[in-house]
Parts: C-alpha cells; structure tokens; sequence
C-alpha cells in the first residue's frame, strides 16, 4: 500500500508534510499542448497537489476552439459556463476556476 492510500484507509486528511490530501478532489480540464495548463501542471508537480486531470478536446487557437476528443468530459466543461481551458474544480470546496494564474493563486491559497 503506498502512503496516500494508506492516509486515505485511515482517513487521515494531510500528508506528513502537512498538505491537505487533494486526491480526487481537485480535477483539472486542460489539453496536452496547451502552455496554460502545462504551467498549472507543473505549479501542482513543485507543490505535491495531486490532480485528476480531464482531455475534453485538443488545444486550439485561443485554446478555447480544439477539436472534441471525449464528449462527455467536455460536456462536463461546458456545463461549469464557458468552453474554455485551463480549468479547476474543487470538488470538496465546491469551486471552479479559469485562467492558469488564478488557479496557481487558488492553489497557492488553500493547497501549497
């Protein structure tokens, strides 16, 4: 068993450091190719944020007119207002997010 399934079997919240265990709570929307979402990839990577990370459609010019590669999870994007990514869902804050610096500051907020 690794330690964040064993933190998660005992229902404990934090990891040894401190960090609030964020598995399956904090979903990113984003597209391989997109520096935005890249940048909040790596922002989550430095600060040990564990993300589920969701490909609804390609990276496109603005990156908000990629092709479709999976509906549903697209649908999903659409259904929090705008077809746009980067975006984060905070599933236990019940909150959503656009645009890779205010993610990172949201991250940095109540995550990092």
């Amino acid at each position: 068993m690794t330690g964040l399934t064993v933190r998660r079997a005992l229902g404990l919240r934090a990891d040894p450091g401190g960090r609030p265990d964020t598995a399956g709570a904090l979903v990113l929307y984003q597209a391989e190719g997109c520096p935005h979402c890249a940048a909040v990839r790596r922002f989550c990577t430095r600060h040990g944020i564990s993300l589920t990370l969701h490909n609804p459609r390609t990276a496109g010019t603005p990156f908000t007119d990629g092709t479709v590669t999976d509906r549903d999870r697209h649908a999903e994007l659409e259904a929090y207002g705008q077809d746009q990514i980067p975006l984060l869902v905070d599933r236990d804050r019940g909150e959503s997010t656009y645009e890779s610096t205010d993610i990172r500051a949201y991250l940095e907020r109540h995550y990092a």
